[in-house]
């Protein structure tokens, strides 16, 4: 039976340069990525930007997808669902950039879904 896996990662204070490992590594056996959900904190707006998912293999990282995000606090910026995407091992993991800094106060929230595979 093949093991689920949920992981929550919040961005703060992005200097709108540097890659944050979500959290999200894959297993031995494979990772299947499912869902990624990303919403803006309760109180503050994080501003408008731009979120970009990162694959990660170890030492290479490559861009997957983009999301613009609007100025609205306590929003669902937006949720990519995948039927496809594996990280092959353990090596290999998610990561996310902010394009533009975050509003001082504000926060990303980034919540993968996914399972290991048999």
């Amino acid at each position: 039976m093949p093991t689920p896996r949920l992981v929550a990662k919040t961005l703060q204070n992005s200097d709108g340069t540097s890659e944050v490992q979500i959290g999200f590594v894959g297993a031995a056996v494979g990772t299947r990525v499912t869902e990624i959900q990303v919403t803006s904190g309760p109180t503050t707006a994080p501003g408008t930007g731009i979120l970009t998912l990162i694959l990660n293999d170890g030492s290479n990282s490559y861009p997957y997808r983009e999301l613009t995000l609007t100025n609205t606090a306590n929003y669902e910026q937006g949720t990519w669902t995948f039927p496809n995407l594996t990280l092959p091992s353990t090596s290999w993991n998610l990561r996310a950039q902010m394009r533009t800094a975050i509003t001082s106060g504000g926060t990303v929230s980034i919540t993968v879904k996914g399972r290991d595979l048999d």
